[in-house]
């Protein structure tokens, strides 16, 4: 993700006194000592004045920061490379991070390692990316040991996980889910709390998942685990939402809510994550049929080999939608084909009895065991 770098330290008085306006809501007051500060060679306050232009829709800011990052200030350089990135100006947004990055900015190193890593300047270039990333981190930015520890980690895990936790150790919240994931329980757990107590989705994630099972001296703790569910599911994780759900539809760890679980799985499935549309059409299954059959097409649309299930099953019926039994043998033999076994019992079934398509008893013990082949117990007795 792109975007503007924060402001440095030990700002110079014209500066100083602007920020201190500019907090207080006197933006104008706050502009004209800006504009003093950087005719004075204050690099801040050309910076500053430069954040002013981006917050103005015709403004521009570039020239702010050019004279920003002439006189040395590093975030500005960075910032310059921002805009060169929004442009697609790749060669531009090179120098200017570059410069950033010389100047000691090291977000502006670890800007720089995208450019490499994604393939901007060319060839992609990993190893460069990495040298970079790991500068970035030893100029203590967080994000920087986080990059260098992703593209380290199949190579070194070991240094992989030194790199996260000397990221978390700097603020940086996705360093510390996956240090604390790595260290697992109970030596990684005030890491993943602090991952998800800074809304880190997938440390929150991982925190659930240990709760859930307990490890060595703990117990599993079903109310500390929605808590971190509901964590990961606020950073919309989806499959976070989903498994948050069925606990309200449980009552496992939450009080049973049935309208607050429904209202889980349909955020998920809002969001096209198939397997809430499948829990969401069997929760609307009795009350809302027509509900049903719309959540379940759209998980077998997204490609959930459950929800064609249902989807044909319903077509079958003519539960919630108007019977079609050929479709449905359509649905099946395509989800079956994909390998679920259930699927291809029901279609078995179909041909044994000729709905939907044309009855044909060898075809149907074909089906019959191909559906044990593949672990569906029932087609096994």
């Amino acid at each position: 993700m792109w975007f503007l770098l924060l402001l440095g330290a030990s700002p110079p008085p014209l500066y100083t006194e602007g920020a201190a306006l500019l907090r207080s809501g006197e933006s104008e007051k706050a502009k004209a000592l800006f504009e003093r500060g950087c005719a004075a060679s204050e690099a801040e306050s050309c910076s500053a004045l430069g954040d002013l232009a981006t917050r103005e829709p015709l403004a521009d800011p570039t020239s702010w920061y050019g004279k920003a990052c002439e006189l040395g200030e590093a975030r500005a350089c960075g910032n310059l490379g921002v805009l060169a990135v929004k442009m697609d100006a790749w060669p531009e947004a090179e120098r200017r991070f570059r410069q950033g990055c010389d100047l000691g900015s090291g977000r502006a190193c670890e800007m720089l390692g995208n450019l490499f890593q994604e393939g901007r300047l060319g060839k992609a270039d990993p190893v460069r990316a990495e040298a970079l990333y790991r500068k970035g981190c030893e100029l203590t930015f967080g994000p920087g040991c986080f990059a260098a520890g992703v593209l380290s980690e199949k190579s070194n895990p070991g240094d992989s996980l030194a790199l996260y936790t000397q990221g978390c150790a700097l603020g940086d919240p996705p360093s510390c889910g996956l240090a604390g994931g790595m260290r697992g329980m109970p030596a990684g757990r005030n890491e993943l709390e602090q991952g998800c107590n800074a809304k880190d989705g997938w440390a929150c994630f991982q925190l659930a998942r240990f709760w859930d099972q307990g490890w060595e001296g703990q117990v599993p703790d079903p109310k500390a685990a929605a808590k971190a569910w509901e964590g990961a599911c606020d950073q919309k994780m989806w499959a976070a939402c989903n498994v948050l759900g069925s606990r309200y539809e449980e009552g496992n760890g939450l009080p049973k809510d049935m309208a607050m679980a429904t209202t889980l799985y349909q955020r998920s499935c809002d969001a096209k994550d198939a397997v809430g549309c499948v829990y969401l059409g069997a929760v609307q299954a009795e009350s809302r049929p027509e509900l049903a059959y719309a959540a379940f097409a759209k998980a077998c649309g997204l490609g959930e080999q459950s929800g064609c299930y249902n989807q044909a099953v319903f077509l079958l019926d003519g539960t919630g939608v108007a019977k079609e039994e050929a479709e449905a043998a359509r649905l099946l033999e395509a989800t079956c084909s994909r390998g679920n076994g259930e699927a291809c019992e029901a279609l078995s079934q179909l041909y044994t009895q000729g709905i939907g398509v044309k009855k044909d008893k060898k075809r149907a013990a074909t089906l019959h065991l191909q559906a044990c082949s593949l672990n569906y117990r029932p087609a096994c007795d």
